[in-house]
């Protein structure tokens, strides 16, 4: 996979842009190191209304809410919104009271919507925006290290439905990213190592060299070294944008973004998505991808040790709080939408850097690939 290269801007903002590019819809990612101030002089050359809806959890919006609208002038209007923490606003009576609000303050359809947190902000404001008024403008600036590598790259929107996750969505690209790689300083680990599989994900499908950038930095990574974040992010969002650009819609080449992601789901709707993240169920559901492939005699052993290795140094487990039944994950992965002729189709790696997308339709596979995770 040939990478796009990113336009630099040498400023104090060490900014550099990766343009996604979509024809009439291509917008830029804007990657820097203290740039969220630029962010309506960025607004500014894609917008006529100046009408701003800033929307945020509450963790995210203690720190940084007031900071970001503070960047808008007195000729902006800016409304803030302060939105559930977590997979629990990713719901249908969620999204409508955002809704009601958009529609008690007046917002019109060349209004801006302004998530500002993780991908469940991004992902629940986006599917707003791409419904509200049939669509208006969608900006996203991600805070956490999971939405600024993935989900605020590519379009996908969505809510949750109670018998899966994400079920009920739509793409629509944004009109601009804008990633300050200095919010990540502020991330708790949890958070971090959430993103830090997503991370993962790319070294593995990528031939990048994303993987050894982990494993020879790996004490930096853990204590959030911003210089070596930055490139390992920048990195990420190129691939990124290079797979939308030539599979926007999930035809192809972008399912290898899955990696790990129909076991991360099961396990999240199982739990309720209580007391596991989605990037740590992104870890968990590549230990089984990893087995998978190991019993299919697809990839080395060697590179699933070191695959296994990385992982073991996050110590991601699944929670304590109930023990899951394997027939019920399987039940669970075969409502996924990924399903094609009730046959469950896994993103699984031949070796660090090369993936493939095949139907698995021997189900015993996939129970016995549980014992990856302890079950």
């Amino acid at each position: 996979m040939k990478l796009i290269q990113g336009k630099t801007v040498i400023n104090k903002y060490r900014e550099h842009t990766v343009t996604v590019d979509l024809k009439d819809r291509s917008y830029d990612i804007q990657i820097g190191e203290g740039n969220i101030s630029r962010l309506p002089v960025y607004l500014e050359n894609l917008v006529t209304n100046r009408q701003v809806a800033i929307i945020a959890p509450p963790p995210v919006a203690d720190l940084y809410l007031d900071s970001v609208s503070a960047c808008f002038g007195n000729n902006w209007n800016v409304q803030k919104l302060i939105i559930a923490d977590g997979e629990t606003s990713k719901t249908q009576d969620a999204v409508s009271a955002v809704y009601t609000w958009l529609l008690e303050n007046h917002f019109e359809r060349g209004a801006t919507i302004i998530p500002l947190g993780g991908g469940v902000t991004g992902d629940m404001a986006g599917f707003v925006a791409a419904t509200y008024l049939r669509g208006i403008n969608l900006v996203h600036v991600p805070t956490s290290l999971l939405a600024q590598v993935d989900s605020s790259i590519g379009g996908k929107v969505g809510i949750n439905h109670p018998l899966g996750k994400n079920l009920i969505g739509a793409f629509y690209q944004p009109r601009l990213v804008l990633t300050d790689i200095n919010f990540l300083k502020t991330l708790n680990d949890d958070e971090y190592y959430c993103g830090l599989g997503e991370v993962i994900k790319y070294g593995i499908l990528s031939p990048a060299g994303i993987f050894e950038k982990l494993e020879n930095n790996l004490n930096e990574i853990k204590n959030k070294n911003i210089s070596v974040l930055s490139d390992i992010v920048h990195d990420c969002i190129q691939i990124k944008a290079e797979i939308v650009k030539n599979d926007e819609k999930e035809a192809g080449i972008r399912a290898f973004l899955n990696l790990g992601h129909t076991y991360a789901h099961a396990f999240e709707t199982d739990f309720k998505y209580a007391g596991l993240k989605h990037g740590q169920a992104v870890i968990l559901g590549i230990r089984c991808a990893v087995a998978v492939s190991r019993k299919l005699k697809l990839i080395p052993d060697s590179d699933a040790i070191r695959i296994e290795s990385l992982l073991d140094e996050f110590n991601i487990h699944l929670p304590r709080s109930k023990k899951s039944d394997r027939a019920e994950l399987l039940a669970i992965m075969k409502r996924d939408k990924k399903t094609r002729a009730g046959s469950i189709n896994l993103v699984l790696p031949r070796k660090i850097g090369e993936v493939t997308v095949m139907p698995v339709t021997d189900e015993s596979l996939i129970l016995e690939s549980f014992a990856a995770v302890g079950l």
